[in-house]
């Protein structure tokens, strides 16, 4: 019978790559979201997130300069956005998985949470990758842009 498997020995490879315990892990995500979702600083974007960012929410994927741009986005529509605390925190190797609720109120005074479960890759101390499947589960349909934010 064929061999179906191939195995690849990776030990000869050399990853450069540091890998975060789970504090820093929760540390680097609980700073990323308070820059980043909860006060919207697009200048802080450079510390958390490599160029090299790709975010696929939904099927459509998004780079660095089409998440700067959501970001700058969410400034004129958005008043606030609480992360609320993190209900399921997974980390292995270089990636954690996430799942929490997000509280947005639009600048019109309407609420929408948002359920939010992804799997973020970390190299380098920057988020380099983002796997996203978020549900607007209080809000308009409108509120259907609010599922692409990580």
């Amino acid at each position: 019978m064929p061999n179906c498997f191939n195995i690849i020995d990776l030990n000869y490879l050399n990853f450069e790559h540091r890998v975060l315990n789970r504090a820093e892990y929760l540390t680097f995500m609980e700073n990323m979201y308070r820059d980043i979702l909860e006060n919207l600083k697009v200048d802080k974007i450079p510390d958390y997130f490599s160029p090299k960012y790709v975010q696929t929410t939904g099927g459509e994927n998004i780079d660095y300069q089409g998440f700067i741009d959501q970001v700058k986005d969410l400034k004129q529509h958005v008043e606030s956005i609480q992360v609320l605390p993190l209900e399921e925190t997974v980390c292995e190797g270089n990636k954690m998985a996430l799942r929490y609720l997000r509280r947005v109120t639009k600048k019109n005074g309407l609420l929408s949470n948002v359920a939010v479960l992804g799997i973020f890759e970390i190299q380098d101390d920057k988020l380099v990758r983002c796997w996203e499947l978020s549900k607007v589960i209080v809000g308009e349909k409108e509120d259907k842009a609010l599922n692409a934010i990580p």
